[in-house]
């Protein structure tokens, strides 16, 4: 197996998944190599569209419908809360507790209008307190406690950057998930490299093999 493979990501995930992801496929495939790009749902839909890349690993919110999309791993909304939060005291939290709090908004898509929606299917509209693009920086926001957020991904780990202290909780009610999974064109004949890839994916972040293809 040789060869370049370009593969994008999501911001948000890229350093949850794809340091194994990379190294391990490199250990299994050493005459293959992978070329990341990282970034949010546009520049992760140009890219697939443009073929810049030739795969990437996304949620499945608001990507185009011409797009395949291969899901591996489902996940959850939480709630992102200060250590020293009186609501991190409870198991789960309501988003009713939570309308009149300050929200630290990760300003990107789809997280930009996915957190409103999940307000919204409740009739209730969040207090949005402060804005940012970047992950961490909303992370340690909540950790100096200028509020909380509401994340899909989770890292491994419950300190900020700054060396902050977090809590994750569930939301409780809540059925929404979204999925993480592999995205290319529709129509692509994948290369023998790309559906290695997609392979080890399976392999590594579900466990067993893919479905058939």
């Amino acid at each position: 197996m040789t060869g370049e493979l370009t593969v994008g990501c999501f911001v948000t995930i890229a350093a949850v998944y794809m340091p194994r992801l990379i190294t391990g496929f490199s250990t299994r495939h050493p005459e293959a190599s992978i070329a990341l790009t990282e970034g949010n749902l546009d520049v992760i839909t140009e890219g697939l569209e443009t073929g810049s890349f030739e795969i990437a690993l996304a949620y499945d919110l608001e990507l185009p419908s011409d797009l395949h999309f291969e899901p591996l791993i489902q996940a959850t909304p939480y709630a992102l809360l200060p250590r020293g939060h009186h609501l991190a005291r409870q198991r789960e939290v309501a988003l009713s507790d939570l309308r009149d709090e300050s929200l630290i908004l990760l300003d990107i898509p789809p997280s930009r209008h996915y957190v409103p929606a999940l307000f919204a299917t409740e009739n209730l509209t969040p207090r949005i307190g402060l804005r940012s693009p970047s992950f961490e920086v909303v992370r340690g926001m909540v950790g100096q406690g200028a509020g909380y957020s509401l994340l899909v991904t989770r890292p491994h780990g419950d300190f900020t950057y700054d060396g902050a202290q977090v809590v994750s909780r569930p939301i409780a009610g809540n059925t929404q998930t979204a999925n993480i999974g592999l995205a290319w064109q529709q129509g692509l004949r994948p290369t023998r490299l790309m559906t290695a890839f997609v392979d080890f994916c399976h392999e590594t972040l579900t466990g067993s093999s893919p479905i058939s293809r």
